[in-house]
């Protein structure tokens, strides 16, 4: 019988522990739910400026990304794969397929000329 006695005693303990576990638990997961509203409402609160800004970008990247081009394009005579070296794969401004249809546009609006794979823009040029 004293051996039940123990085994008793133990799991009184270990229950009484693992009461007092479950209230602190309790006690960090709401004090972690205030802190999340808090930053949920901080969020909300931004800078109007900047979701302006933002906005703005958005509206105007493939104008902004063109003008890019054909900054590139005036600095030096490239070829198009060392163009897309740059507006692509140093600088993440498009995707290839992007920066190949851009560079379509460019062509059709008779903005670049592209002879032996080289692109020349026209002079004065600038995307609207």
């Amino acid at each position: 019988m004293g051996e039940l006695e123990e085994i008793k005693k133990l799991l009184e303990n270990t229950l009484s522990s693992m009461s007092q576990n479950i209230v602190s638990h309790q006690q960090m997961i709401l004090q972690l739910q205030k802190e999340n509203q808090e930053l949920k409402s901080m969020i909300k609160e931004r800078d109007p400026l900047k979701k302006e800004v933002i906005t703005s970008y958005k509206r105007n990247k493939r104008r902004l990304i063109k003008n890019k081009i054909l900054e590139t394009i005036k600095l030096k005579q490239l070829s198009i794969p060392e163009i897309k070296d740059i507006i692509v794969d140093q600088h993440n401004y498009c995707s290839k397929a992007s920066f190949y249809r851009y560079i379509e546009e460019l062509k059709q609006k008779d903005y670049i000329h592209i002879t032996n794979n080289t692109a020349r823009i026209k002079p004065l040029v600038e995307v609207v």
